[in-house]
């Protein structure tokens, strides 16, 4: 693909980058789709001695597909048509993923901390003809958006370099719409990793020091606001000084409750499989057994990815069930919702 191939401002970014590198289109193939992405053939020179063991926030980690985001954007692309859904991809380098949303009809924004990155994002939406694409420059911890912006955030492997995991998360849960969903790839450990790895540079360069265990990494999306937390994928990445390192995808969902529940006739139904389950706030739910709900559970329950497994009714909608009240069921009297 040439300059002339490509709209105005997109041909002049794309001779601006010829210019300083070496480029190619490589084709990412996923399901049905074909996705062009730009990408740097001259790595020797666009690393220009930078060494990822001594300065991590030097090293241009967004220069290369990693496998992380190969395996996020598959997921995306299983993902249902997005008939004008807000995507979000955060520190998104090449912008797979989100260019992978775009070609499902999601109306995508990428965001990366550096304009070179966004000049590459550009010349790829170009390339594929999308234009339900948008730049933006920021920071994981500090999204230049407002809140309630998307209906799906995504990132792969760079949640994993912050300093601040719990605030990056917190920044998400801000942007996204209620009952709005966050799908991210990262590393995680298999226990928690040592002081000494963590000091080590050449391990943060690798994305193996930042690392959490998937406990810790889940609580702090839990303590963010997250709810209904599952683990879509996960595969064996490597092993570190006798410490296993696992790639994940996870998926959680957005729910803001409100500044006060009331009760107003409602009961939850659990349909099974387990003969019980409890939820994040300690609401036990046995099979099979009407539980009286506040309207905050009550709304939860009947939105992902709750509501396949439960059935919220009314009072008057009951039969002859066994009904348990949530207070029978909350851990601790007065603090269930």
């Amino acid at each position: 693909m040439n300059a002339n191939d490509l709209p105005g401002k997109a041909a002049e970014i794309y001779k601006k980058i010829r210019r300083k590198h070496k480029v190619a289109f490589e084709t990412l193939k996923l399901n049905d789709k074909e996705i062009k992405i730009l990408q740097v053939t001259d790595l020797e020179s666009l690393l220009a001695g930078k060494d990822p063991f001594k300065d991590v926030s030097e090293f241009p980690f967004w220069v290369r597909l990693w496998e992380a985001s190969l395996i996020l954007s598959h997921v995306v692309a299983a993902l249902p048509p997005g008939n004008g859904t807000k995507f979000l991809e955060l520190g998104a380098g090449l912008g797979a993923p989100g260019l992978t949303a775009a070609a499902c009809g999601y109306d995508v924004t990428l965001s990366d901390y550096e304009k070179h990155i966004l000049d590459f994002q550009r010349v790829s939406a170009a390339a594929n003809g999308f234009d339900n694409v948008d730049f933006k420059k920021g920071y994981l911890e500090d999204i230049p958006l407002p809140e309630h912006f998307a209906d799906l955030v995504t990132s792969n492997c760079v949640i994993n370099l912050s300093p601040d995991k719990k605030q990056v998360f917190v920044e998400i849960w801000r942007i996204l719409r209620d009952h709005g969903r966050v799908v991210v790839s990262d590393t995680i450990s298999e226990k928690p990793v040592p002081k000494g790895m963590r000091a080590n540079p050449r391990l943060w360069g690798e994305c193996v020091s930042g690392a959490l265990t998937e406990a810790e990494y889940l609580s702090k999306m839990e303590q963010a606001g997250f709810y209904g937390l599952s683990i879509l994928k996960r595969t064996l990445w490597r092993e570190v000084e006798g410490y296993k390192f696992f790639s994940i995808v996870v998926r959680g969902y957005k729910f803001e409750k409100k500044s006060s529940c009331t009760y107003v006739g409602q009961y939850a139904t659990y349909l099974g499989p387990m003969q019980a389950v409890v939820d994040e706030e300690g609401h036990l739910f046995p099979r099979d057994q009407a539980v009286a709900v506040c309207t905050d559970t009550a709304a939860k329950l009947q939105k992902p990815p709750y509501q396949s497994s439960f059935v919220v009714s009314t009072g008057t909608d009951m039969n002859e069930q066994s009904i348990t009240t949530e207070e029978d069921t909350c851990p601790v009297e007065g603090e269930c919702c």
